[in-house]
This record gives C-alpha cells, structure tokens and sequence, in this order.
C-alpha cells in the first residue's frame, strides 16, 4: 500500500470545508478532504493553528 502524500493545512482550510462559505475554496477543500478519504493524502494541522477554529464555531453555535 503506498504511502500518501502529506500537506500542512491551516485553520481556513478546515473552515472552508465546514462552512462551504466560498465557494471556489470550499471546493478545493471537499478535494482535499475526499483525497485523505481515498488514502492519496494525509492532511496534518498544528492545534494552534485550530484556534481560529474554535473561535468561529462558538460564533456560528446555535443559541449564541
């Protein structure tokens, strides 16, 4: 089994994926996240680049 290729990623491309919020990088991102779902790709993220992240989920969170 090959080994897939490995790419750093930040917080936007998560939040593209999630939100799909602009379009032509929320698709680059389900193109990135289908390619680890296939194997072709390993996408690694420092947890401090996830703090944005969280920051934006709490905005979108139903109820706030």
């Amino acid at each position: 089994m090959p080994v897939p290729v490995e790419y750093a990623v930040d917080a936007n491309v998560i939040l593209r994926f999630v939100l799909g919020d602009v379009p032509a990088l929320s698709r680059k991102a389900q193109a990135a996240f289908k390619a680890v779902d296939n194997g072709d790709v390993a996408l690694r993220c420092d947890p401090v680049n996830l703090d944005p992240t969280t920051r934006s989920r709490a905005r979108i969170s139903p109820g706030r």
